[in-house]
């Protein structure tokens, strides 16, 4: 079993959080499975996709200066079209943190008139590579990392008492919302994104 696209730690780090000896491989599949599953409920609590992600959106043009993205954080803008034609980058600023693409002469007013490609997300840690040329470093928040071992070492922890021995064991059910500390949950609720 391999760690998904969008596994927002690491079979190390998980294994380091509940004191397991990063040599022990007997419950890797069975950690792996967890990670994903918690990885998941994260994204899902959130409303939103963490790895970094190219979009190609179209949204409604606000008839404002202001419109918004729902990937976030923006890592880079490829292109913008309003209304069929490009807007050169020139025209307006990008506010990476909050989604916000700022445009001093305003955005029209229309239905899907808008098209951005962009980039947006977080380096995962497992996509971490300091050897590369140039080092890819994870920039996912440390916090939310650390809400998905706990949550997938709360479910590893609970394996025994539900019968889990490992991840092939068929239709696995895992129920994050029960182990979920008051701490974790502010926590996902800083990086939730909300539609309105």
């Amino acid at each position: 079993m391999n760690l998904a696209a969008n596994a927002l730690t690491t079979l190390d780090q998980t294994k380091s959080h509940l004191g397991i000896d990063l040599t022990d491989t007997s419950q890797d599949d069975l950690l792996i499975f967890f990670i994903n599953a918690a990885s998941e409920y994260v994204e899902k609590a959130c409303g939103r996709k963490f790895g970094k992600t190219v979009y190609d959106v179209k949204i409604d043009g606000t008839g404002t200066q202001s419109i918004f993205v729902s990937n976030l954080p923006i890592i880079s803008i490829a292109s913008v079209t309003q209304d069929c034609s490009a807007v050169a980058s020139d025209q307006y600023v990008i506010y990476n943190e909050s989604g916000k693409i700022f445009k001093d002469r305003g955005w029209t007013f229309g239905n899907q008139n808008i098209e951005i490609n962009y980039t947006a997300g977080f380096v995962l840690p497992k996509d971490e590579d300091t050897q590369a040329n140039p080092p890819v470093v994870r920039t996912l928040p440390f916090d939310l990392e650390l809400v998905c071992i706990k949550l997938a070492g709360a479910a590893f922890n609970k394996k025994d008492a539900e019968g889990i021995k490992n991840a092939s064991a068929g239709n696995l059910n895992v129920n994050f919302n029960d182990g979920i500390d008051k701490g974790s949950e502010s926590i996902l609720n800083t990086y939730s994104v909300y539609h309105v």
